[in-house]
């Protein structure tokens, strides 16, 4: 049995809001790397980078999908390689931005 699917079995349920159509939130956070010891992270000339994409389901808290990544590449890139079941509200940030919208 794999370590997710225990841990969504064990939490399923115990938060405090409810919503009709399942919660999913994917957010991307840039990891400052030196760009002479990870040469395959490089950001600029002298700086490196590695983003770590995460997509946290709200049910539990616990991550859906994560994904590690050059520093250089916008997020939409790996967001547009999911794919989502129906009926599910998904929130990303964008700059100061919160956007959110329902797959249908």
């Amino acid at each position: 049995m794999d370590v997710l699917s225990r841990c969504q079995r064990e939490f399923k349920g115990k938060t405090k809001f409810r919503f009709k159509n399942k919660l999913l939130s994917f957010e991307a956070t840039m990891i400052k790397l030196c760009a002479s010891l990870f040469d395959w992270a490089e950001l600029r000339r002298s700086k490196g980078a590695a983003k770590l994409h995460l997509l946290l389901g709200h049910e539990g808290y616990l991550p859906q999908y994560v994904h590690i990544s050059e520093g250089k590449g916008p997020e939409v890139t790996i967001l547009k390689k999911l794919r989502f079941s129906r009926e599910r509200w998904l929130f990303l940030t964008r700059g100061w931005w919160i956007i959110s919208f329902l797959v249908t």
